[in-house]
């Protein structure tokens, strides 16, 4: 099984804390930009055109990738959109590949952080009509949770890799998640069997791409971080 995990595009929040340095304004469930969105689109072409910068070119057949899962996030689901449109391959929301933390209002005056609901079911398929969910969704908001700790977030790093490996590994498929950058450092600890996670972080740009294949016994790192498909200017 070869994974590629991407971070989505460049979130309204990621301009504000840009130009601001400061969570102040933030929205607990933010769209993509206009430039988010270019860059979204930019990696369904690499998905459905591209040749992997991982295989020989002589001998690569293009990415051939398989499925696509997203957070249920909107700005995740919004990139995992326009990689499925490009592809033609059917979207899956996955919620435990949401963002540390999770869905959550963010007091900057106390720093406290109180769980939010998330969109409902409805409301995700009224913005992306061919979205399908890995498990169905509580009908009043898909997170309904308290704010996240990072040792949780750490918890469901192991859980998303086994649940991962269970479904596609010893397969030849080739899997999209579209996913967070927080998340990322926790998926990767959860890979890399990494004792110490707090001591590492793993840099990954907006729409950034990481492949790892999982084959027999073996993990490879292929790559990481990968923006070869982006101009300069729509890197973040």
């Amino acid at each position: 099984m070869r994974c590629y995990f991407v971070r989505h595009g460049q979130s309204t929040n990621n301009l504000l804390y840009e130009n601001t340095n400061s969570t102040e304004g933030r929205s607990e469930d933010p769209e993509l930009t206009s430039l988010g969105i270019r860059q979204a689109k930019r990696a369904g072409l690499f998905f459905s055109r591209g040749i992997d910068p991982g295989d020989d070119p002589k001998e690569s057949i293009g990415l051939s990738i398989t499925h696509i899962y997203s957070s249920l996030m909107v700005r995740a689901v919004n990139t995992g959109y326009e990689i499925s449109h490009a592809s033609g391959l059917p979207l899956v929301g996955w919620k435990d590949l949401h963002e540390q933390g999770g869905i959550y209002y963010e007091n900057t005056a106390d720093g406290e952080k109180v769980g939010l609901p998330g969109k409902r079911k409805d409301e995700l398929r009224s913005l992306f009509p061919n979205l399908t969910f890995w498990e169905e969704p509580n009908i009043d908001g898909w997170w309904n949770h308290a704010h996240e700790t990072t040792e949780a977030a750490r918890v469901r790093g192991k859980k998303v890799l086994n649940q991962l490996l269970e479904r596609h590994g010893g397969t030849d498929d080739r899997v999209v998640l579209v996913s967070h950058g927080a998340f990322y450092a926790c998926f990767m600890s959860a890979v890399l069997k990494l004792q110490k996670p707090d001591d590492y972080w793993f840099v990954l740009n907006n729409t950034g791409i990481t492949r790892v294949d999982f084959l027999d016994k073996y993990t490879y790192l292929v790559y990481q971080n990968n923006l070869g498909f982006l101009k300069k200017e729509q890197i973040t």
